[in-house]
């Protein structure tokens, strides 16, 4: 355990620190490496990027085991690693990733029995169920939390192998029926042949299908991660923690600081809420299924996996397509309703043009002396600097242009948008005219994209076949997006 006695010197903290920010981890594991008395700073610099990975892992869903962890239970992981590291005389990153695994779920075990204690009476018989097995998990490969974690990293290794994480690559010799043989065995099961051990497993056993489901949703997560739409970098994030509808605070910027005279009052202002509503997330849902003949076969298993993967993945993208497309092109392109009644797109808001027109250094210009424009909703200015130009398939050539480098010979012919705008490119949407300027949305609030705390990747879940003899896989995402400001887009309906 880390001694609470030891006090680490400054020059140790500092050493510490210095690693972890190299690393990119948070400071806190920096503070509890320089309390840990038996660990070197060089040995702390050796294991910080499997705790790097780890961490990185747990946070994007590409690790399917353990899921959906809190923050005291990651740092429980860190922890148990740092305190085993000075003891192991050959730094091996496999078993670093088991301790950290395994003490993270004995963390959210030991939580999940604190809760129970504090139920009702009459839940405790059906929630202890479901604890049974955290009392076995222990910090091994070959059973329990790590074996599952092992084999789905291999078989994520063999789906998508630029992919693999290092403990991927170290498990993705085993065949699908080897992991079922040894799923069976784990589990007292003695089936006779391969065959046999597959139904076994995904029948009577609920490791294979997490194996099977923790690799499909490995590789789903890392495709999705690499494959956004364009149109995501037009939105930004917001967190929703549940289902319930809320409201963004885009309050006036009245309160500027007035002069205050010799023995006088600071006057008070009263900050006003606008009100957009956030966007309130949605569950979206597709199946796919495998039959125990096709898991047989190991080659024919994996390109059925892999072309699930795929195609979870492809109708992922386009469901988080279709969703940032509807508050844009409601209402016959002028955006979703807006707590005014009135609009997204509309003259009152200062962002529609009154006439539409191609993209040209004239008409961008005169979009930028719109958003420049803005005003809040005390009169006061509110500009918004232009980022990008978001169009159709069809107006690509004539955006880049626009913002092409331009080696002028006189002033007149100067590009003032040369080099200073983006553009994205969104060949879902229908208006094949029409054409907007934005802010940056890690600047100015616009359109809004949100996903259920803990999923911003969609969620894969398996269980055994009931209409047919095999396993049965679902995706799950919940998501939604709204305009949740109107200053930050203008809209060009184009000629």
């Amino acid at each position: 355990m880390l001694d609470d006695i030891f006090e680490p010197s400054a020059r140790r903290v500092a050493q510490m620190r210095k690693i972890a920010m190299k690393a990119n981890i948070p400071l806190e594991i920096a503070d509890m490496a320089a309390n840990e008395p038996k660990l070197t700073a060089a040995r702390f610099d050796e294991a910080v990027a499997v705790i790097a990975d780890t961490l990185e892992g747990w946070s994007k869903g590409n690790i399917a085991n353990p899921p959906h962890l809190n923050a005291e239970e990651r740092m429980a992981g860190v922890r148990a690693a740092l305190e085993a590291i000075p003891a192991r005389g050959d730094f091996d990153p496999q078993s670093l990733y088991a301790i950290m695994g395994g003490a993270a779920i004995d963390a959210r075990a030991d939580r999940t029995r604190k809760e129970i204690e504090n139920q009702p009476p009459h839940h405790v018989g059906s929630s202890m169920d479901g604890l049974k097995g955290f009392d076995m998990i222990g910090h091994s490969w070959e059973g329990g939390h790590g074996f599952v974690a092992k084999m789905s990293e291999g078989l994520a290794a063999r789906l998508n192998p630029k992919e693999a994480t290092a403990m991927g690559r170290a498990a993705a010799q085993f065949t699908i029926a080897e992991i079922a043989m040894q799923v069976c065995r784990n589990a007292g099961l003695k089936p006779f042949d391969h065959a046999e051990a597959i139904r076994m497993a995904a029948h009577t056993t609920s490791d294979f299908p997490l194996i099977i489901e923790g690799a499909i949703s490995n590789d789903v997560a890392r495709q999705i991660e690499q494959r956004m739409p364009d149109l995501v970098r037009a939105s930004h994030e917001v967190a929703r923690e549940d289902y319930r509808s809320g409201n963004a605070l885009s309050l006036s910027a009245s309160g500027m600081p007035q002069e205050v005279l010799e023995g006088g009052e600071i006057k008070f202002v009263t900050l006003e809420e606008k009100g957009e509503a956030l966007p309130t997330v949605r569950d979206f849902a597709s199946g796919f299924n495998i039959s125990n003949q096709a898991l047989q076969n190991d080659s024919t298993a994996l390109r059925l996996m892999s072309g699930i993967s795929g195609k979870m993945t492809e109708g992922a993208i386009e469901r988080l397509r279709h969703v940032l497309l509807a508050p844009i092109q409601a209402n016959s392109g002028n955006g979703q309703f807006m707590a005014d009644g009135k609009t997204m797109f509309h003259l009152d808001h200062g962002n529609l043009a009154a006439t539409g027109a191609t993209i040209t250094i004239d008409t961008v210009s005169a979009a930028r002396l719109s958003m420049r424009k803005q005003k809040g909703l005390k009169g006061e200015l509110r500009p918004v600097d232009p980022w990008a130009l978001v169009v159709p398939a069809e107006l690509e050539t004539a955006a880049q242009q626009v913002v092409a480098q331009i080696n002028a010979a006189k002033s007149d012919d100067v590009n003032p948008f040369s080099g200073t705008l983006e553009i994205i490119v969104e060949p879902g949407l229908t208006d094949d005219a029409a054409w907007y300027l934005i802010g940056n949305p890690t600047r100015y609030d616009g359109l809004a994209h949100a996903f259920l705390e803990g999923q911003r990747n969609p969620r894969v879940e398996s269980r055994a076949g009931w209409n047919t003899l095999g396993m049965e896989f679902r995706l799950t995402w919940a998501l939604d997006a709204r305009f949740i400001e109107t200053a930050t887009w203008f809209r060009n309906p184009g000629a």
